[in-house]
């Protein structure tokens, strides 16, 4: 097994966020019951994400990079993608799904690779000590990631406007679960052959049992987050 290597150590962090958002009070009820905060194995079973570079729609991506028993790696054949990242701010794998309230049924956004400084939905990691640990304050409050621990947060924004008008500027509701995993350090990932990596998928969090639930869903706050 091949590898690529860091000089420096850097933090691994992995993301499965499943979203329902709409506009108007009156759709919750109509939006299949269990959906919203949906806790479960995955359900997407199509593709369908906004390129921004193509500027169209697109029903498919390549996975190649993940992890696997704690440790990170990348598909064979796709060493020079991971070597085009900026290391040094950490990687963050960022996998998506979305309830589409239209087709009534689930969809898998594709993968990214991001650095702690664009995590998703405004997540933050404000200090990493030397093991790895960090703290965030998602959605609000300080709380740990320590390493090896997956957690789930439960999240709901109430639909709002920053101003007054028109309405297109609106915010909708959006009804989040979020799925992390802190792999701590490493300064290296392991790269697979083709045939290993079929199962590696980030909504494997969803199915981790010993993830631990931190509910903001019944906070006074006009935005939990």
């Amino acid at each position: 097994m091949g590898h690529i290597k860091f000089k420096n150590k850097v933090l691994f962090v992995e993301f499965f966020v499943r979203s329902v958002a709409f506009y108007g009070k009156d759709k919750a009820s109509k939006i299949p019951p269990k959906t919203l905060h949906y806790l479960g194995k995955s359900l997407s079973k199509k593709i369908r994400y906004y390129d921004i570079k193509a500027r169209s729609f697109k029903d498919n991506f390549e996975k190649f990079f993940g992890f696997k028993d704690g440790k990170p790696v990348v598909k064979e054949g796709n060493e020079h993608k991971i070597e085009a990242y900026d290391h040094a701010k950490g990687f963050c794998l960022v996998a998506r799904e979305y309830y589409n309230l239209e087709k009534k049924e689930w969809f898998r956004s594709s993968d990214e690779i991001v650095t702690r400084c664009c995590l998703p939905d405004n997540f933050r990691i404000l200090s990493v000590d030397n093991k790895g640990n960090f703290i965030t304050d998602f959605p609000r409050g300080r709380t740990s990631i320590p390493v090896n621990k997956t957690f789930v947060y439960l999240c709901h924004m109430t639909e709002y406007s920053p101003i007054p008008e028109p309405k297109e500027h609106r915010h909708p509701n959006i009804y989040l679960v979020l799925y992390i995993k802190n792999y701590g350090f490493h300064n290296k990932i392991d790269v697979l052959p083709k045939e290993k990596f079929k199962f590696i998928d980030s909504s494997n969090l969803c199915n981790d049992k010993s993830a631990s639930i931190r509910d903001y869903r019944k906070s006074k706050n006009k935005f939990s987050f």
